[in-house]
This record gives structure tokens, sequence and C-alpha cells, in this order.
């Protein structure tokens, strides 16, 4: 069981604000490794938080700036649903037991994914990325920023 928290707004007060992260990825098809450093936050109000992160990545002789942007629009106190940039659903996230195994279907590959709080300021979530196209691991780590 992962860490469940526990003021008024649950899971939305838990995100909100910003966070460091790494990011690990291994791309077993081709047998090559990428990391990545960066900073995400979480702002908003309400119903939904509007996730935005930028890092850099060394992959191979590439070296340079990551972005990536999704909407948690939470459903309940403790679950979301998880939205790209354009408003299609990536997947669903229930944490009410502070973590949460949750899948993705980009045909022809399957994403599976395992988020996992792990206290009031670490949590991560690893997916799992198999079928003809891709076999990779990608494993984030996040750490909240105090300012």
């Amino acid at each position: 069981m992962g860490y469940i928290p526990e003021q008024e707004d649950a899971l939305a007060g838990y995100f909100v604000g910003a966070w460091c992260f790494v990011r690990e990825i291994t791309d077993r098809k081709a047998g090559e490794k990428a990391r990545v450093e960066g900073s995400a936050t979480f702002s908003g109000e309400g119903q939904a938080l509007a996730y935005a992160e930028t890092g850099v990545m060394d992959f191979g002789h590439y070296h340079g700036e990551v972005t990536q942007n999704y909407v948690y629009q939470f459903t309940d106190l403790f679950a979301a649903n998880v939205l790209f940039r354009d408003q299609r659903l990536f997947h669903q996230l229930n944490l009410k037991t502070g973590q949460d195994t949750v899948a993705h279907w980009c045909k022809p590959d399957q994403y599976t994914g395992h988020y996992l709080l792990q206290d009031q300021a670490k949590w991560r979530v690893s997916w799992e990325i198999s079928g003809p196209r891709k076999n990779s691991v990608i494993s984030t780590s996040y750490c909240r920023l105090v300012c």
C-alpha cells in the first residue's frame, strides 16, 4: 500500500505545486538507455489540474530539451481521468490506496503503468510498453520542490 493523502482535497491537493523528476528509459528493442532530468508543475483549481514538464534528455548523442503536458480531471477525491493535451483520454487513475495500475492501448502497443505515492513529497510512475513496435520500460521518480 502506498501513502494516502489526508488533506481535504486529497489527490488534487497532493499533486498541486512544483516537482523535480528523474526519468530512466530503457529501450530493450534497440538496446539503448536514456535519462531525463527536469521539473514539473501541477497548476489550477477545482476539478482539473494542468500538468506541464520540461526536462533535459540524454539519449546517445542527443542532448536536448523535452516537454510534456497532461490534464488531470478529478472525478472524486482519489480518482482522475488523465488526458493528453488534445483532451483524448490517456488513462484513468484511482489512488485511494496510494497506488494504482493503469493501462493505455496505443495501437499496436500496450502501455501498462504503475503509480505509487511514497510519502508527502515523493511519488513515482513506471511504464512497461510492449508490442510489435516497442519494448521499453520508463521509470520516473518525483520529489516535491520546496520554495
